[in-house]
């Protein structure tokens, strides 16, 4: 049993029995900040939530896939390709990730960056996407039922819709002429897409509706955007931002276009640390990224207004791409 008082106002603010085995205490502790946040705050917490990312180990060249706690316990791989995996992201329901690994193709004798679903309820996998070229930045439709992605198919990468089977796709931009449009992001609502696309010379961030219209730039400050990450209300994104030599993350409000910065950092020998691959808590309280600020890339997380700032990950790993899951079954 747990209970929480107010006690200026000698009041019960929270009252609950919770049961399970003793191998589930982090979990029940978990449950009951959750509850906590709720009684106090009426809005939801994210502390069952997960993490999901790419890292290599000590020694090693390639990249795997990784699952974890929001503060960097349980760390699970799931995937054991030996070469490149990277770009994971989760399923709506938390059950599936999606993930691009470089998969050798016996038949041609060469590697290709295909498109992976692993199911985390049964560790199965499954390959959803092996078109020619690059298939990557995997980001589900909020419905479950297709997934973004970028595909290049020998050309310019462009941004396709695609069903979970990899059997139907639908692209959503087309160019202009050259330019790459990648890392798509659809907004909570599924209604609007944010994406990176060098199409005005340099890599910025754009939205478009989810047919490919309305197209709006967002950002202009800085050479290199990348990475959008939308808050969970929809009115917000966390991106990665390049000026002068390094990478810093940044939250744009949608509407205002008002930029907030979130980090900066330096390395122990004086050089400015990168930031990169921000990604929202599923209740919004929370921005994680990667930082390299100690010599390897690592997690941290801040406030969306850049304060309370924490390291999430001290270990010997690389880390890359974090994706946070929404809220998970408690």
């Amino acid at each position: 049993e747990a209970y929480l008082y107010h006690v200026p106002q000698a009041k019960l603010v929270l009252g609950k029995t919770y049961e399970g085995p003793l191998n589930s205490a982090r979990k029940i502790s978990h449950t009951f900040c959750n509850d906590v946040l709720q009684a106090l705050t009426g809005k939801k917490g994210m502390f069952n939530s997960k993490v999901v990312l790419a890292a290599t180990e000590r020694n090693k060249s390639f990249k795997e896939i990784y699952v974890m706690d929001w503060d960097g316990a349980n760390i699970k791989k799931i995937s054991n390709h030996k070469s490149v995996a990277i770009s994971p992201a989760w399923s709506p329901d938390g059950k599936k990730v999606a993930y691009t690994a470089f998969a050798y193709h016996a038949k041609a004798k060469t590697r290709n960056a295909d498109m992976f679903l692993y199911d985390l309820t049964n560790g199965k996998r499954w390959l959803i996407s092996y078109r020619q070229g690059v298939n990557s930045g995997a980001a589900f439709m909020p419905h479950g039922n297709s997934i973004l992605l970028t595909i290049s198919q020998g050309g310019s990468p462009d941004i396709f819709d695609m069903s979970l089977d990899g059997k139907t796709l639908r692209r959503i931009t087309r160019g202009p002429n050259r330019a790459m449009n990648v890392e798509p992001a659809p907004s909570p609502d599924g209604k609007q897409i944010a994406f990176s696309s060098d199409r005005s010379g340099q890599p910025m961030i754009y939205i478009m509706n989810s047919e490919g219209g309305d197209l709006k730039r967002m950002t202009f400050a800085g050479r290199y955007n990348a990475s959008p990450s939308w808050s969970p209300d929809g009115k917000k994104l966390a991106f990665a931002g390049f000026d002068k030599s390094h990478f810093d993350i940044f939250v744009l409000d949608v509407a205002s276009k008002q930029l907030t910065r979130l980090t900066s950092a330096k390395k122990p020998n004086g050089k400015w640390a990168d930031n990169e691959d921000p990604t929202f808590s599923p209740d919004g309280r929370h921005v994680m990224f990667v930082s390299n600020r100690t010599g390897k890339n690592q997690i941290y997380m801040v406030a969306p207004d850049g304060s309370n700032e924490r390291r999430v990950t001290v270990d010997s790993k690389a880390y890359f791409k974090p994706k946070w899951s929404g809220f998970l079954d408690e």
